[in-house]
């Protein structure tokens, strides 16, 4: 994480019973489920497209691109939208939205649990992971 996101903070979210977090820099918004669009031919981790105020954005399904277990895609309940450089954007399903840490928050001490933070551009350039700056 750099400095500029170390200090705007983190979001944090729930999937397949692990907390991960995302810089709020590149947070734009939560959404409830959207109604998926299943894309022929796309990688496991593409749970399908949206439209979002007239975008179409990819959604990829974090628990399969991390090969984690849990709840079906079709039972994810939000959709964390994320801005992954260049205008584009592009949503990341997950099971539920936890709270905001803050730069203020303290550093975690033994016995704390810590959380995974996810860069949202990496896992749309996964192999076989189509991200170019709009889905046709």
């Amino acid at each position: 994480m750099t400095g500029k996101e170390s200090e705007c903070g983190t979001a944090t979210f729930h999937v397949a019973g692990k907390e991960f977090g995302i810089s709020l820099l590149c947070t734009r918004e939560v959404i409830g489920r959207f109604a998926l669009r299943h894309v022929p031919n796309s990688p496991q981790q593409v749970a399908g497209i949206i439209s979002l105020r007239g975008r179409i954005l990819p959604v990829i399904d974090l628990a399969k691109s991390l090969g984690l277990e849990g709840k079906t895609a079709a039972n994810r309940k939000k959709i964390i939208v994320c801005d992954i450089g260049k205008g584009r954007l592009a949503g990341i399903l997950v099971d539920d939205v936890g709270g905001i840490i803050g730069q203020e928050s303290p550093a975690p001490k033994g016995g704390m649990a810590t959380i995974t933070i996810i860069n949202p551009e990496s896992l749309l350039m996964q192999e076989g992971t189509v991200a170019g700056p709009e889905v046709r």
